[in-house]
C-alpha cells in the first residue's frame, strides 16, 4: 500500500501562513507599546512645563523690569509755570521722555508740592523750598529759542546772592543721574550745590545757547548714590550782584546691575527654548 505523500504546506498550511501568537505575547506587546507611549506622553509633558517655566521666568523676569522702569523716580520737572511745561515727547538733555511737572515756588510756607512720575501718574515725591524768603521767578525771552526748548529755559526761579534750595523728599533708594537747567542767558551764571546722604557736589553752569544742551554752559548733570530718600538741590549766583536762575529738573534712576543680569537670564532661557 503506497502511503499518501503529504507535504508541510498540506498539513500545516495554516499554521505556516499564520504563525501561532501567544495570548500572553499579544499581552507583553500591548503593553510595552502602551508604557513606550506613556513614556512618550509624559516626556512631552515635561518638556512642555519646562518650556513654560522658562516662558514664566522671562515673563516675570521683563515685566519687573519694565514694571521698575515705570515706578522708579526718574521725573522732570519744569520750574515756575510763566509758560507752562514742555511736551511729553521731549527728552531734553537726559533724552528722557514723559510727563513734565510745572511748579512754582512762593515761599518756605508753602505746602509740599506732589509730584507725578513720568507716566503722569502720582508718586511719593514731594518738593519744597526750605529757604526762598519769598517769592519769585520770571520769564525772559533769550534769542533762539522756541516750542519746548523755550517752555523749559525761558521760565525761572531767581536767586542773588542768598543761595535758595529745591528739597525732594520720599525717592526710592538707587543710582541716579541728575540734571538740573539754568537760564542759557549768558550773563546768568548760576552755580549748583547738591546734597544727599554721603555727597556734597557742586557744578557752575555759565550760560548760553548755541543751538543745544552743553554741559556747563546750559545744565549740568551729577551721579548720585540716594540712600536716605532726600535730595537738596542749591543755587546762587555765580557773580556778585549777578543771578542765578534755575530752570528744571530731570532725574534719571540708573537701573540696578542685577536687574540687567535678570534680563539677560530671561532673554537666554527664551532663546534656549526657541533652538530646542
Amino acid at each position: 500500500m503506497a502511503w499518501p505523500l503529504f507535504t508541510p504546506n498540506k498539513v500545516f498550511g495554516n499554521f505556516l501562513q499564520k504563525p501561532l501568537a501567544s495570548p500572553k505575547s499579544k499581552q507583553y506587546t500591548a503593553v510595552s507599546v502602551s508604557l513606550r507611549e506613556k513614556v512618550l506622553l509624559k516626556k512631552g509633558e515635561l518638556e512642555m512645563k519646562i518650556n513654560k517655566s522658562r516662558m514664566a521666568i522671562g515673563v516675570v523676569c521683563t515685566t519687573g523690569i519694565l514694571t521698575g522702569s515705570a515706578i522708579a523716580e526718574s521725573l522732570n520737572i519744569d520750574l515756575t509755570t510763566s509758560l507752562g511745561g514742555p511736551s511729553s515727547s521731549f527728552g531734553a538733555a537726559a533724552g528722557q521722555a514723559g510727563f513734565w511737572n510745572s511748579i512754582d515756588r512762593v515761599d518756605f510756607t508753602m505746602p509740599a508740592i506732589s509730584i507725578n512720575g513720568l507716566d503722569g501718574l502720582s508718586t511719593d515725591v514731594l518738593v519744597t523750598f526750605p529757604n526762598s524768603p519769598g517769592s519769585g521767578g520770571g520769564a525772559m525771552n533769550p534769542p533762539a529759542l522756541s516750542g519746548d526748548v523755550s517752555a523749559l529755559f525761558e521760565d525761572w526761579i531767581g536767586s542773588s546772592d542768598f543761595p535758595e534750595t529745591v528739597s525732594l523728599s520720599g525717592l526710592d533708594a538707587g543710582t541716579y543721574q541728575l540734571y538740573v537747567y539754568a537760564s542759557p542767558l549768558a550773563w546768568a551764571t548760576t552755580n549748583f550745590m547738591v546734597n544727599t546722604v554721603g555727597a556734597n557736589l557742586d557744578a557752575t553752569v555759565s550760560g548760553g545757547w548755541n543751538g543745544a544742551f552743553e554741559e556747563g554752559v546750559n545744565y549740568a548733570k551729577f551721579d548720585l548714590d540716594i540712600t536716605s530718600g532726600n535730595l537738596d538741590i542749591g543755587w546762587v549766583a555765580g557773580t556778585p550782584f549777578g543771578a542765578g536762575l534755575f530752570s528744571g529738573i530731570q532725574l534719571v534712576q540708573v537701573p540696578a546691575p542685577s536687574s540687567m543680569f535678570l534680563f539677560g537670564a530671561a532673554g537666554l532661557g527664551i532663546a534656549r527654548r526657541r533652538r530646542n
